[in-house]
């Protein structure tokens, strides 16, 4: 899960341009959030970049939450938190709670494994 938000995160700063990342990560070292600490630390990353881009950084920020939403199918919702770092907490207590499995790892899985060589398929897939 944790890798999933640093991926989402990462995505949307690559939507933005070299430019931006390269002023984000600058100031996220400042502050000593590195790529690992982006979830466990998301709202000193929300403080960070808000602080640096204003409005344009909340729409980072809520950006990163839909990637999130998106990979685990959730709704993004924001009416159900009192900021954007609860309503990430809260969606990573019902990803845990519910077992969710991201769709980059679903993809990466590879299907035809459950084939055997004769083309037959898995048992339970009738």
């Amino acid at each position: 899960m944790h890798e999933t938000i640093a991926l989402c995160f990462g995505e949307v700063l690559q939507n933005a341009g070299p430019g931006v990342k390269q002023v984000v990560d600058r100031f996220l070292t400042k502050a000593g959030i590195s790529e690992l600490d982006i979830s466990t630390r998301f709202g000193d990353v929300e403080r960070v970049v808000t602080g640096v881009f204003g409005a344009g950084g909340k729409i980072m920020i809520v950006s990163t939450l839909s990637k999130v939403c998106d990979e685990y199918s959730l709704s993004l919702n924001v009416s159900y938190a009192t900021s954007l770092h609860d309503r990430l907490e809260q969606l990573k207590e019902r990803i845990l709670v519910e077992k969710l499995v991201p769709k980059h790892y679903r993809r990466a899985v590879e299907t035809t494994t459950f084939e055997d060589k004769a083309g037959t398929h898995a048992p339970w897939t009738d």
